[in-house]
């Protein structure tokens, strides 16, 4: 019964985010063509709206300790390189659209906050596993495409790991507080 009640809080979507950190239509891309990579300056957060309406992170990303990146996509995002965040880092990724994670990506981190479905890829024959580290919060829904092979039944094909050190490690400017006192 609780597994299929309703959410009635806030929809924080990307909207919602874009909103609270001053995301505009005027707002101008951070990367010149539909590809994100690692950004070289320091920004509060990074914009990107694809030509066509779709963006890749094609060799993945690697956050270290001590950097902060939040990812604004007005589009689709395809993820075909790992993802990684280390402890004391923060990587923040909202999508207006969808995510497709490619066979390939064995690990992704970071928060994804995504307003359609998040995929994960299979190659159609026996796919290694997915491991998400952080929290995925797809207001489409998730698709579980990987399989590790058919009498394979003892090892998760999609695992997630919540991490806590993202939450503490989240910028101010992307916090909102969200206590409603009532008398």
């Amino acid at each position: 019964y609780s597994a299929q009640t309703r959410y009635r809080g806030k929809t924080m979507n990307y909207d919602y985010f874009a909103a609270h950190m001053g995301v505009t239509p005027n707002t101008q891309n951070y990367w010149d063509n539909n590809i994100i990579t690692k950004p070289t300056t320091t920004e509060d957060w990074y914009y990107l709206a694809p030509t066509g309406g779709n963006a890749a992170m094609i060799t993945g990303l690697n956050v270290l300790a001590g950097e902060s990146y939040v990812f604004f996509v007005n589009g689709d995002l395809r993820i075909a390189g790992d993802v990684s965040v280390d402890v004391g880092g923060f990587l923040a990724i909202l999508v207006n659209g969808s995510v497709n994670v490619s066979p390939a990506v064995e690990d992704i981190q970071g928060l994804y906050v995504v307003d359609s479905a998040m995929t994960t890829e299979s190659n159609g024959t026996s796919d290694a596993p997915a491991n998400f580290e952080g929290s995925v919060v797809a207001w489409g829904g998730v698709n579980l495409g990987r399989d590790l092979v058919s009498d394979n039944v003892s090892t998760a094909a999609e695992k997630f790991t919540y991490r806590v050190d993202l939450l503490n490690n989240m910028p101010d400017s992307m916090k909102v507080f969200a206590l409603k006192w009532e008398e």
